[in-house]
């Protein structure tokens, strides 16, 4: 059984943490499929937030929102407020 083991990992940008003092235990097979060929149900479970949007800069809410739904194939009416709540 192989097995790695991260304790008390930490990262922060200046004053505010990103992580503190995590510590985990990831054996055999946690990823369990092939990151080459991830198919749609392994892609809906990441995603990537930069800290800071430089591509976005002169985006509106509503820009981002259906420049996202694009992304994604969603239909734009997505972008709505209070779509999904």
């Amino acid at each position: 059984n192989m097995e790695i083991t991260f304790e008390s990992v930490s990262k922060q940008y200046k004053s505010k943490y990103a992580m503190k003092n995590f510590t985990t235990t990831l054996s055999e097979g946690v990823y369990g499929q092939d990151v080459r060929t991830p198919g749609k149900a392994f892609l809906s479970q990441i995603g990537y937030m930069p800290q800071y949007p430089v591509f976005y800069r002169n985006f509106t809410v509503k820009d981002f929102l259906l420049y996202m739904c694009a992304e994604r194939h969603f239909h734009p009416r997505s972008a709505r407020p209070g779509f999904g709540t």
